[in-house]
């Protein structure tokens, strides 16, 4: 498998109330990719309101204050989960044309202290599990999670996220996990292993400002073409 192989992701790719992680350094582009996203799908007509919990205020200006939160309000969330599992619920015995058509996006920004929370951590696992069933077609409920570290995060939220983005990782026990999570289910022999590392090495060095796109919701994939995209910020 050559770098070239890989397709790029477009936005329009997104499945209906996904589940994603992002994870780079500090000042490593986390923010720039998430903006570059909204910004597509509030043009398109894919988004219709972005909210933002961040433990510093900082980045999104698109997000307007009534949709920005800081850490301390974290409860808000289970608020946004609460309300959209009621217009679920709604929607089941609505007639089509009344139907609720929201769909949103919601931002969990720098919040390293609140991952390390055994509540929080159970919260998260729990978005990431059954969160879409909280919000059917026409309803999309999507969750971007932001962290430095993809190690602080549960395994469950890890392993049950539809999208894992991430640019060059120098951190071996952070690289390691990657790796075995996403990259070496095509094959986990030692050959095998060595084929992932040097697409994966490929890829992050391939153009400035490049992601790797893990498409994990897919489960027809014989290639790593099937499920792993790069993605250029423009900047």
């Amino acid at each position: 498998m050559e770098v070239n192989d890989i397709q790029y992701f477009n936005t329009k790719d997104f499945v209906n109330s996904h589940f994603s992680i992002v994870c780079a350094k500090r000042r490593g582009g986390k923010s720039t990719i998430i903006g570059d996203f909204i910004n597509k799908q509030f043009e398109n007509g894919d988004l219709d309101v972005a909210i933002l919990f961040t433990g510093t205020n900082a980045d999104f200006p698109m997000i307007k204050k009534p949709f920005r939160f800081t850490a301390n309000e974290i409860d808000k969330l289970d608020d946004i989960v609460d309300n959209y599992s009621v217009m679920n619920e709604f929607n089941k015995i609505a007639d089509p044309p009344n139907r609720f058509k929201l769909k949103t996006i919601v931002i969990l920004d720098d919040l390293a202290l609140q991952y390390k929370s055994k509540e929080f951590a159970e919260k998260l696992s729990n978005l990431s599990v059954r969160g879409r069933h909280y919000s059917y077609k026409p309803l999309s409920l999507s969750f971007f999670i932001i962290t430095q570290k993809i190690c602080c995060l549960p395994t469950v939220c890890r392993c049950n996220a539809d999208y894992i983005i991430f640019n060059n990782i120098s951190s071996m026990t952070e690289l390691d996990t990657v790796m075995n999570e996403n990259f070496f289910l095509m094959d986990s022999s030692r050959e095998g292993k060595k084929k992932a590392r040097n697409l994966y090495n490929g890829l992050v060095t391939s153009e400035p400002y490049l992601f790797v796109v893990c498409e994990n919701h897919k489960s027809n994939i014989r290639e790593y073409k099937d499920y792993i995209k790069k993605y250029v910020v423009k900047v």
